[in-house]
């Protein structure tokens, strides 16, 4: 096997890992931290989900469309963004997997003079501030919720938000396993499933944490 393809896999791997076990307090702890559902069936069902978002993912190659980075440029942003993500969980601060990663593909660009899709960038930049706003516009809406129905509406959105954690973040990893010919059914099958390993082995630390926010112990059992 090429060394390049080696390279690919390695990194691919690490960071979807990284991805899936980060994410994991998002997705899975408002839900665990309001009592709506167990830790550990948490974890599964969103593990699950993530592999299912992932081999239908239409998103993969948009990363590759923002450098023209040589592929060695783009396993030192995935080493880069898997390390910084895997301290982040490590000292249980919840970052942005997606912005990370970014911000490492524009820092190796810069580094060896490789260009930038600007316009690809802004829209990026655009979805990152569309997100707060629109949750500042629903919290009034859902702060009139009763507490059965929130524990509905909780489950309901760590299923989507699982789904779309497949379906949109698997391009982070998957982007380098195509840029060495590995086809793309195969590369989001891959980063899916680290994504899914990361969630379910060390998912429950960013769940703890983000969970216990909430002022809710989290019940273990299933």
């Amino acid at each position: 096997m090429e060394i390049l393809v080696v390279l690919a896999l390695i990194t691919s791997a690490f960071f979807a890992w990284s991805m899936g076990h980060h994410y994991a307090g998002a997705v899975v702890g408002p839900a665990v931290g309001s009592g709506a559902i167990t830790i550990k069936k948490g974890l599964f069902v969103a593990g699950a989900l993530v592999l299912i978002g992932s081999l239908v993912s239409p998103v993969v190659k948009t990363y590759v469309q923002l450098t023209n980075l040589r592929p060695a440029g783009h396993y030192s942003a995935l080493l880069s963004a898997a390390a910084t993500t895997t301290l982040a969980t490590y000292a249980k601060i919840p970052t942005s997997t997606i912005q990370l990663y970014t911000a490492s593909l524009i820092g190796a660009a810069l580094a060896v003079g490789a260009a930038v899709n600007l316009q690809l960038l802004a829209v990026l930049v655009t979805a990152w501030v569309a997100a707060p706003l629109t949750a500042y516009a629903l919290a009034p809406l859902v702060s009139k919720l009763t507490p059965s129905n929130t524990k509905l509406l909780l489950r309901i959105s760590m299923f989507l938000s699982a789904l779309v954690l497949g379906l949109n973040d698997v391009s982070n990893a998957a982007t380098s396993l195509v840029g060495v010919g590995i086809d793309f059914i195969t590369a989001k099958g891959l980063a899916g499933f680290f994504m899914s390993i990361g969630l379910l082995t060390w998912g429950r630390r960013l769940v703890e944490t983000i969970g216990g926010e909430l002022g809710i112990s989290a019940p273990d059992h299933i």
